[in-house]
């Protein structure tokens, strides 16, 4: 979870509990939220470390497409929740504008970070990531994209614009610059992309509930 959703979902008061496999991880994750638990979210382990309590919201965010049975660990904590309760996906878009260009060229290249991460073992579209959290028993309440307009320069303004001194992009969150284009340019870039979500995204974010 990054320091923005851990401030996020505090400032509405909500106590957060998280997964974390790898003990050095965990242990940094102990330093931002309310609890951690050093289990694999991939076994049934991880749901037998959680016990009896229930959740209004489970997230995962960026999570899924690292797995190789997503649709298997979205049924084992849907459980977890209250009736009502929520969860949240997010999931990038490999039908994405520049993906697609490259594909076009036979280039299929894994990267270091983005939709192509050399870690994703699954890749999803608008509609896969739909139907990934229907085939789970949920209901979808609703869809929403982020824009692939603006950060498909996102490493070369990182670099270019906001150097650390020695040639790393510094995290844009930290840049006022960045701040400004989220309050003044995401807003209408995000209009943008809804008119070819398939084509325009980033990212597949999908808000759903378990059946009361």
């Amino acid at each position: 979870v990054t320091e923005f959703r851990r401030v996020l979902f505090r400032s509405r008061g909500a106590r957060v509990t998280g997964l974390e496999r790898d003990a050095h991880l965990a242990g940094i994750a102990r330093t931002r939220l309310d609890e951690v638990l050093e289990v694999d979210i991939t076994t049934d382990a991880a749901v037998a470390a959680i016990g009896e309590r229930r959740f209004d919201t489970l997230v995962f965010a960026d999570v899924l497409e690292h797995l190789v049975d997503p649709l298997a660990t979205l049924r084992r904590f849907t459980p977890l929740l209250e009736d009502g309760g929520h969860v949240i996906v997010s999931l990038p878009n490999v039908a994405a504008w520049p993906v697609r260009l490259r594909m076009l060229r036979g280039d299929f290249r894994y990267e270091k970070s983005g939709i192509l991460d050399e870690t994703h073992l699954r890749f999803f579209t608008r509609e896969s990531a739909v139907r990934l959290v229907e085939d789970a028993g949920l209901e979808v309440l609703s869809v929403h994209e982020t824009p692939m307009l603006v950060r498909a320069a996102r490493d070369l303004l990182a670099r270019t614009v906001v150097p650390d001194g020695h040639g790393e992009p510094v995290p844009l969150e930290d840049v006022p610059a960045y701040r400004a284009y989220r309050a003044l340019v995401h807003p209408v870039e995000s209009r943008v992309a809804a008119l070819a979500s398939e084509f325009l995204s980033f990212q597949t974010v999908v808000v759903a509930r378990r059946r009361p």
